[in-house]
């Protein structure tokens, strides 16, 4: 009965979602209605080279954060090869364009790499890990390419950004430091000692013991780590410079910066499919904010879901020659 009851509470939650994204499509149409035919002409006018550009350097940032996924593997002696992480990253892009808001992919990616050799607590505070040092890069350079370029009358989202960054800050800090384990030790017990979360323990204790290994990295792997998430941040950035290229838009690079950052930001909350929606709306109103037409900022939107479209289909094929051919139980370390 209560497997049922889940079931129903899952597809209710997802029908929901499927029709936030609808809700938001269409304000996005009935927003350019009149300029559809200018949409259309920016999508016409679009570079193709620019475009082809932008596409392989996004697939470069995808390789970028597999080998990011493997150097937080090697923490606990796993070896896993780059290109079996950047297929999996491609994979997790597929199934995740069917479920809501980029923390199921999360998910996704979890269980996928997860399912090589069962290193289930391992592998997620690998990802939590590696989620919170790029957070901390998106936040950091959002707002300091905010602080150059200021659109806004309000210094809200300023603030709130800088105190969101400062907790990330401190819980990544934390992580590294070895004489806060034992305070988080007795954290763990105490809050396992809850009788609703005892049949947790045994599963709390191992993922606390995998966060642990992270105060044991050295300095090299912490600049490597911190190196590669800025580098996959600039690449991603420099991916919406090449279609705001391509599609004729008047922006800096750093302008841009703060742009990709919100709607990281943005996209991360589950509330539409594949950020369909979330995505447009915020690069119109942000876009506008700057004087660009709203068919031209949603050109520029849909380029980005080309792009990720691409990404998808290379998901889909990796996907597809694992169930054909079978998923081999564990990689072998290089």
């Amino acid at each position: 009965m209560n497997a049922i009851k889940s079931k129903i509470r899952k597809r209710g939650l997802f029908l929901f979602k499927c029709l936030i994204t609808v809700a938001m499509l269409v304000f996005v149409y009935t927003t350019v209605d009149d300029d559809l035919p200018k949409v259309l002409e920016t999508l016409r006018s679009t570079s193709i080279p620019l475009l082809l550009l932008a596409f392989a350097n996004h697939l470069a940032g995808r390789f970028l954060m597999a080998y990011q996924t493997r150097l937080g593997l090697q923490v606990y002696g796993v070896n896993y090869s780059t290109w079996s992480m950047f297929k999996i990253n491609l994979q997790t892009m597929f199934y995740g364009a069917f479920l809501p808001g980029d923390f199921s992919g999360f998910a996704v990616k979890w269980y996928l790499i997860s399912r090589i050799d069962g290193r289930r607590p391992e592998i997620l505070a690998t990802m939590v890990y590696i989620r919170l040092v790029y957070l901390i890069v998106v936040l950091v350079s959002g707002l300091a390419a905010l602080v150059v370029h200021w659109p806004f009358e309000s210094l809200g989202l300023l603030y709130s950004g800088l105190a969101v960054l400062s907790l990330m800050l401190f819980a990544t800090f934390a992580i590294h430091l070895q004489f806060l384990q034992s305070h988080l030790d007795r954290f763990a017990e105490y809050v396992t000692s809850w009788a609703p979360l005892r049949r947790l323990r045994s599963p709390f204790h191992r993922l606390h013991e995998a966060i642990n290994a992270f105060s044991r990295m050295g300095w090299r792997d912490i600049v490597a780590m911190w190196g590669t998430c800025i580098l996959v941040k600039l690449s991603i950035t420099f991916s919406f410079w090449l279609l705001a290229k391509a599609t004729g838009i008047p922006v800096s690079f750093v302008t841009l910066l703060w742009i990709q950052s919100a709607v990281e930001v943005i996209q991360f909350l589950p509330i539409s499919i594949s950020g369909l929606g979330v995505r447009e709306i915020s690069v119109i109103y942000m876009l506008g904010s700057l004087g660009v037409a709203e068919s031209t900022a949603l050109g520029f939107s849909l380029l980005i879901l080309v792009l990720r479209i691409g990404m998808i289909g290379m998901g889909g094929l990796f996907a597809g020659t694992d169930l054909i051919f079978g998923q081999p139980s564990k990689h072998k370390p290089v």
